[in-house]
């Protein structure tokens, strides 16, 4: 074989191994782990609002089951003393057709004794393209006098891994 030929050949792998790579990092699996999302959040009860930053934090299953054991805000006063998080952890359970999450029995306490519980649902987004931060949102969430709004995206420091793509 020519040296031109060697040379043509060794380009030549040189670009499958490129491409395979770069196919690798777009096909992204999940991997079960500690993951936590992060994002400003507006908590409004009866209609009066207070927006923090929102972090949660768990473990997911391979069956895309979930235990959260982490949540906190921060941002003011008002989010750092006046909003508990109860009755931890909260199970719930991600649906990788539907593309949602589900947190089971989520129970909340606003400045003391206003009690807001329920369940939560949030659109979850594995980012686009797929390489991107994955996110749920939580678009006016209900949890009985209590209301949830804000975008809340995985926080590639403080999970086991960069990114979750169901």
């Amino acid at each position: 074989m020519s040296m031109k030929m060697m040379k043509k050949a060794a380009i030549g792998v040189v670009g499958l191994v490129a491409l395979a790579g770069a196919s690798a990092v777009q096909a992204q699996t999940f991997t079960p782990g500690y993951y936590e999302f992060s994002g400003e959040t507006t908590l409004s009860y009866f209609g009066i609002p207070v927006t923090c930053e929102l972090e949660i934090g768990g473990d997911i299953a391979a069956d895309l089951s979930v235990v959260v054991t982490h949540v906190e805000t921060s941002g003011s006063n008002t989010c750092d003393n006046s909003i508990t998080f109860n009755n931890l952890p909260w199970d719930g359970q991600g649906d990788s057709s539907a593309m949602t999450l589900d947190i089971y029995d989520v129970d909340v306490t606003v400045a003391g004794f206003f009690g807001c519980s329920g369940d939560v649902t949030a659109p979850f987004n594995n980012g686009s393209p797929a390489s991107a931060p994955s996110y749920f949102t939580l678009a006016s969430v209900s949890l009985g006098s209590c209301n949830l709004n804000g975008t809340l995206t995985v926080d590639p420091v403080a999970s086991d891994y960069p990114d979750i793509n169901i």
